[in-house]
């Protein structure tokens, strides 16, 4: 609610390594691992969980996009697929694949205009590459700075945030924090507490991190770039 956390009604099936998209009253989780991979598909309504149809392809960490419930992209995952898939609300409908295979990636923006990055070759290394999608197509767009996979994002396909990782070896975690203008990556202020496997929401301007590991935490932390000059990360 802006200052605490509440504990609300569970999913359906128990998994990690899901995907998510939506707002906390409208939102679609998707694909995970049990294991194996699976294709269950649950949606949110600010109450409870409810199961939908499932992805054609079953997997796991996916990137994801999506306004709320009704309508979402699902991209990427394991293992190192560049497989795409579209949410009308009712039915998931493959698309045009990405250009480069992986896992690992995270999602920016809604179903007609995202963009996937930092995700994981198929020998486990960290990638920069970053694509957008129009709707229909994936091009490729300027890289990130830091390679990495598992990071946590907020915002658009315009002005978003990318921020913690991996890059192997192990542990690998990193702190770093870079904002997307739609053009360029850009590096600011690291997290306070350096993950990978994170979660994230918001906008570029107003964001908050959460979670993640090695070790597993429960650290929390807001960022604020009102004026778009002044960048602080603290915990909550």
């Amino acid at each position: 609610n802006g200052t605490n956390w509440t504990e609300v009604n569970d999913l359906g099936t128990s998994r990690r390594r899901i995907s998510s998209s939506g707002t906390s009253t409208s939102a679609i989780a998707a694909g995970g691992f049990t294991p194996p991979h699976v294709a269950n598909a649950e949606t949110w309504n600010g109450t409870n969980w409810t199961e939908v149809n499932d992805l054609n392809t079953a997997k796991s960490s996916t990137g994801m996009a999506g306004a709320d419930s009704t309508s979402a992209l699902i991209f990427s995952g394991s293992a190192t697929s560049n497989t795409v898939e579209s949410w009308n609300g009712t039915n998931w409908t493959e698309v045009n694949d990405l250009n480069t295979a992986g896992y690992g990636g995270t999602g920016l923006g809604i179903a007609t205009a995202a963009v996937c990055l930092d995700r994981a070759d198929t020998s486990d290394t960290a990638q920069t590459v970053v694509e957008l999608w129009n709707g229909t197509n994936w091009t490729e767009v300027n890289n990130l700075n830091t390679p990495r996979y598992y990071s946590g994002s907020a915002g658009t396909t315009t002005a978003g945030l990318a921020f913690g990782g991996t890059n192997p070896p192990i542990p690998g975690s990193t702190g770093v924090n870079e904002t997307w203008n739609g053009t360029n990556w850009t590096e600011t202020v690291d997290l306070s507490t350096a993950r990978s496997g994170l979660g994230g929401a918001g906008t570029q301007t107003s964001a908050v991190a959460f979670g993640g590991a090695p070790p597993y935490t429960n650290a929390t932390e807001e960022f604020s770039n009102s004026a778009n000059t002044s960048v602080t990360f603290t915990d909550s």
